[in-house]
């Protein structure tokens, strides 16, 4: 019976083995600040926690979170490059702050957790960024996809408060104050829009 458990984890180490070696090719590349995509970074995660699933739901929340960041940063950034409303300009300016820097407290958990986290935003999103970057109703549009994606963003927040690992609830905890402002912030661009 031991000799069958023993020849049971020396497989599972070898297909774990060769599962990251075949994986890490431009598209799983690591470095200091993660791989390419959240795509990317979630199977490189699974990779990593294959056994271990509170540092795999773990990794769910730190890269989901982050990810949305990186949205709301490039979909900021192109709101800015746009001759918008002074509200649309001031919400974008302090978004791209407020996540930049939140991106950077995520980044460093992360790698103290050796998760990794995207360095870019997936294909869907990159799609859907497009799309709004070309609506001719940017701005409305611009409030409404980042209220949805920060409520996400918030729900996932909540979420990690619940974990028994004791730095991804403090993450949690820390963060949820921060993103009930950042909506605030955004009803309050998106209600002088809607008013125009």
């Amino acid at each position: 019976m031991n000799e069958m458990r023993g020849y049971l984890a020396g497989i599972l180490i070898v297909w774990v083995l060769i599962g990251a070696c075949t994986n890490t090719g431009n598209r799983n590349r690591s470095n200091k600040y993660g791989t390419k995509s959240i795509d990317s970074a979630q199977n490189l995660n699974r990779q990593k926690f294959l056994a271990d699933s509170l540092n795999r739901q773990s990794s769910n929340y730190l890269v989901k979170a982050y990810s949305n960041s990186l949205f709301t940063i490039k979909l900021s950034k192109a709101a800015i490059d746009r001759e918008v409303h002074p509200a649309t300009h001031r919400a974008a300016t302090f978004l791209i702050e407020k996540q930049s820097d939140f991106n950077k407290k995520t980044a460093h958990l992360a790698e103290n957790l050796n998760i990794s986290v995207p360095e870019n935003i997936g294909n869907k999103q990159e799609k859907k960024l497009d799309r709004l970057k070309n609506n001719d109703g940017f701005e409305e549009h611009y409030f409404r996809t980042l209220l949805d994606l920060h409520e996400k963003t918030l729900r996932i927040l909540k979420e990690a408060e619940n974990s028994s690992k004791t730095a991804i609830k403090d993450w949690g905890k820390e963060n949820r104050t921060h993103y009930l402002q950042y909506i605030d912030t955004i009803t309050t661009g998106q209600k002088i829009i809607d008013s125009l």
